[in-house]
């Protein structure tokens, strides 16, 4: 059991780890203002397990507008660009949804449910930083699955924490504050480095990224997304990674998938200057691309300081009260932030292995918990450098 602890500025609750092993585009565009839809480092272990719900602990501690809320920050940023043409002819495999029953990280991705996306995969941190979330996501209708029954949640804190209306949280720990909860720290180890093969350092410090120069692949963050905001900090604490590993089928040259970030750190610590700071980092490592495919169409990555937070149900200075956000109802994010529904994709090649990463940390301080939902993870025919645009 958790147990919260109120510090008087940031709350921190006081690792686990587990192995889940199972057989088996120009830049994006992330958020919305306008009414569119749109190495192995830090001291971590890793232990086998049958389930990603386990809570077996390790002896080694561990070390990321359409504003109904009214949250608009600026006023000229559309997301109607839409995605480049996919070929005329697209044999990539499609699969049916096989997440109805059981608690499989990988089937709720979308992942080895037969004729689709096969692959086999690892996860790191603590057991309780991953759940597999069933039906929708509180009472509004803005966050239902994208593919089948569930979809993966991570956080930086407990992750069926997202799940939870703020009553029922405070009613079990009322050391939760409603304007840090849920906030729970698992560990007061730092990693100055993300684990391999994450590398936040910039491929080019002219703003040359790999879509201009190929060579520039394989020699750090692809993107050039991730080093500002991660030395603004002092460290990641809390990190937890779940990791897919599979073989490119024939036919196909991209991949997609769908995710949802959420943060505790709004309305307090969304200052820009803030070394308080939560990131969510997608990493791909393939022949095209080595580095962050998920960021906004300014290279700024999915993180509580950088990113377009779509729902604010709470006002600050980027937006005047009331800022309601009815889209967050239901669950642990009232009174917080957190994007629609978006969709990256990325390119790869045909036959080549490749591994993604997702990741989520905290940046200096372990509190003020930030989740990600993962859900729809599909090969495609696109081709293009990476983007990241609105689905739901």
């Amino acid at each position: 059991m958790v147990q919260c602890v109120s510090t008087g500025l940031r709350v921190g609750c006081g690792a686990l780890v587990l192995t889940v092993a199972l057989g088996c585009e120009v830049r994006g565009l992330v958020g919305s203002n306008v009414g569119v839809s749109g190495t192995g480092g830090g001291g971590m272990e890793t232990g086998s397990t049958g389930s990603a719900e386990s809570e077996a602990e390790s002896a080694s501690p561990e070390t990321s507008g359409s504003t109904s809320s009214g949250g608009d920050e600026t006023s000229g940023i559309r997301f109607d660009l839409g995605q480049p043409d996919s070929p005329a002819a697209c044999e990539a495999p499609v699969s049916e949804p096989c997440d109805a029953q059981g608690e499989d990280p990988y089937n709720a991705l979308g992942i080895n449910c037969g004729g689709g996306p096969t692959a086999t995969g690892s996860f790191r941190g603590k057991a309780s930083a991953i759940t597999v979330h069933h039906g929708n996501l509180g009472t509004s209708s803005a966050y239902p699955p994208r593919e089948g029954e569930r979809f993966v949640v991570l956080s930086t804190g407990v992750a069926t924490d997202l799940a939870k209306p703020p009553e029922e949280l405070q009613a079990a720990d009322p050391a939760c504050l409603p304007i840090s909860c849920p906030s729970t720290q698992h560990s007061a180890e730092v990693l100055a480095m993300l684990p391999e093969p994450i590398d936040v350092r910039k491929v080019s410090e002219t703003g040359v990224d790999c879509t201009e120069d190929e060579s520039l692949v394989g020699t750090g963050d692809c993107s050039n997304s991730l080093f500002d905001q991660f030395i603004a900090g002092s460290g990641a604490v809390d990190y937890a990674e779940l990791r897919v590993d599979t073989v490119v089928p024939d036919g196909v040259d991209g991949l997609s998938y769908d995710f949802a970030f959420f943060s505790v750190e709004y309305p307090i610590w969304v200052d820009h200057a803030s070394p308080y700071n939560d990131m969510y980092v997608a990493w791909l490592e393939s022949e095209d691309w080595t580095g962050n495919i998920s960021f906004d169409e300014f290279g700024h990555p999915i993180s509580v300081t950088g990113v377009f937070l779509d729902y604010k149900d709470a006002p600050s200075a980027g937006c005047p009260a009331p800022c309601n956000a009815p889209e967050l109802a239901g669950f642990s994010m009232e009174g917080h932030a957190g994007t629609k529904w978006l969709q990256t994709t990325a390119p790869v090649q045909a036959g080549e292995e490749i591994s993604l990463l997702f990741a989520i940390f905290d940046l200096t301080d372990g509190a003020y918990d930030s989740m990600v939902a993962l859900d729809h993870f599909e090969w495609t025919c696109s081709g293009a450098p990476p983007f990241t645009r609105p689905v739901g």
